[in-house]
């Protein structure tokens, strides 16, 4: 995904809905922040990863209260498959939700929330490119300064008037199959490296009548995908 694209639209053209987390002082995040169970997480900017995911992992997050602040929260939950980019280029960060089901998410005030429409782009297509050296170029291209000059930041407006390549559905199919494949195979070989050297594991396993996770992962590689013959014309 960090080849260079002649063909190009503004990403303003595919946003549906753009918005910034919650911003909160450091005492009224410390006081909505609780270890009981409200129903609400709080996503920190710490917990935004650059990289293949499939989903956020919210089970890691801290339960928050919105009581504590006496007003609805609503509007900074994150909605499925919406892309999340940190405001901040120390440096930039960009992940998508996923399905999350109907878990209530609440977004911290240094993260945007990114809604396309996915009849134009693949929002996970979209994600990873963002997070390709040919996106976060763009990203860096298109920031400026604070006002004290230590840092770089994105407004919406500019992330509105980023380029980003115009491409059809079944060219992002193929450049997101090709990423996942190349996620499996850094799980594969991680697998591998770390299988080779656990005898005691194996062991296990094999004492249980049960495949390793090496055979398991070798038969599902081995599977081939049915996604781009399913979206083929």
């Amino acid at each position: 995904m960090s080849e260079q694209r002649n063909d190009e639209i503004n990403f303003g053209s595919v946003i549906t809905d753009i918005s910034r987390g919650i911003q909160l002082t450091a005492g009224q995040l410390e006081r909505c922040l609780t270890d009981e169970d409200t129903g609400y997480r709080y996503l920190a900017l710490a917990d935004i990863k650059n990289g293949f995911s499939f989903e956020l992992d919210t089970e890691n997050l801290r339960f928050f209260d919105p009581k504590q602040l006496g007003k609805s929260v609503e509007q900074f939950c994150v909605k499925p498959d919406m892309i999340l980019l940190t405001k901040n280029d120390t440096p930039f960060k960009v992940d998508i939700a996923g399905k999350i089901d109907d878990k209530k998410i609440i977004v911290g005030g240094n993260i945007y929330m990114i809604k396309v429409d996915e009849s134009k782009v693949i929002p996970r297509w979209l994600c990873y490119w963002l997070q390709s050296a040919e996106g976060m170029a763009k990203l860096r291209g298109a920031s400026s300064f604070t006002h004290n000059g230590k840092m770089k930041w994105i407004s919406i407006k500019q992330i509105e008037g980023l380029m980003i390549p115009h491409i059809d559905f079944n060219q992002q199919a193929n450049e997101l199959v090709a990423k996942i494949y190349e996620y499996m195979d850094w799980l594969k070989r991680l697998s591998n490296d770390f299988f080779r050297n656990s005898n005691e594991i194996f062991a296990i396993f094999h004492s249980l009548g049960m495949p390793t996770p090496i055979e398991d992962l070798e038969a599902d590689f081995a599977k081939p995908t049915s996604f781009l013959s399913e979206n083929e014309d």
